[in-house]
């Protein structure tokens, strides 16, 4: 699936779970964290030339405030265990 100029088959398959959680959440209205994970991670795996790596691949998250992840049903604990 293409997204923002992003395929999503560029992402390992955690993030690709995370993307669409965050794309497909109704609570949301508009998608824009779903389209700066998307685009972010594709950049790192592509910078790192690994698609493969589960360590640290939804790094991004790191930096949103929790509230907002709670929102969009993402609990990072679960999320690296």
């Amino acid at each position: 699936m293409i997204v923002g100029g992003y395929d999503t088959d560029d992402l390992t398959d955690r993030q690709n779970h995370v993307f669409r959680k965050l794309y497909n959440n109704p609570v949301a209205n508009n998608n824009l964290l779903a389209l700066n994970f998307l685009s972010y991670s594709v950049r790192k795996n592509f910078r790192c030339r690994e698609f493969y790596n589960y360590e640290d691949d939804c790094d991004y998250l790191l930096e949103i405030k929790k509230e907002i992840l709670d929102k969009y049903g993402i609990d990072l604990k679960e999320l690296y265990t």
